[in-house]
């Protein structure tokens, strides 16, 4: 029986985990277009702005969403996830606007650079 409970609690956890992580996937994609797009647009200085506006959204939205969630469920899952992919994300979209810069792309024309 204390198995059948302890196995629960950790699928419980990792549902959390997971749920927390998707739902970062979830705020950038209805918040900011793709890291290819700020990676093809982002040497205009406008426009970089405009996705690093978008990014520090997701990350707010997403991450309040996950606390709130984590202090619901009395568990740090959901938070951890969150936290893990807004990581990754932010690395990557900062990551893309800097390659936009190296290669001054600022619009579809600019992409090949």
């Amino acid at each position: 029986m204390a198995d059948d409970i302890q196995g629960l609690k950790d699928a419980f956890g990792a549902m959390l985990f997971l749920e927390g992580g998707l739902y970062v996937m979830d705020a950038f994609g209805a918040l900011n277009s793709s890291p290819w797009t700020s990676e093809n647009f982002g040497a205009d200085p406008v426009k970089a702005q405009s996705a690093r506006y978008y990014v520090m959204q997701a990350l707010i939205v997403s991450n309040v969403y996950s606390g709130i969630a984590a202090i619901i469920s009395h568990r740090i899952w959901p938070l951890l996830g969150s936290a893990l992919n807004s990581t990754f994300l932010w690395y990557t979209y900062r990551n893309a606007l800097n390659r936009a810069m190296s290669t001054g792309a600022t619009g579809w024309r600019d992409s090949s650079g």
